[in-house]
């Protein structure tokens, strides 16, 4: 599995599911409240375009995370 992947998938407590005979991909895990998720079923050809995507896709998310925690940060800083 690509490094980029598994170090990702550590950050976010998920796993990574590609189904080669129906060249799908899906991901699941658990959030930091304890609550269970899963995606979609994603198409790719091959599993390195599988495995990109989901770097793709983890990345997008932990940036939304990022970006939020940062707001709320600067809003609490804003209130004191």
């Amino acid at each position: 599995m690509n490094a980029q992947l598994e170090a990702l998938l550590t950050r976010t407590n998920s796993k990574f599911h590609f189904n080669s005979d129906e060249c799908t991909w899906c991901l699941s895990g658990t959030t930091r409240d304890g609550l269970g998720w899963e995606t979609d079923d994603y198409d790719a050809e091959t599993l390195e375009t599988a495995e990109n995507d989901a770097i793709d896709y983890l990345t997008e998310i932990l940036d939304q995370e990022d970006s939020a925690e940062l707001e709320a940060e600067a809003e609490a800083e804003a209130n004191d």
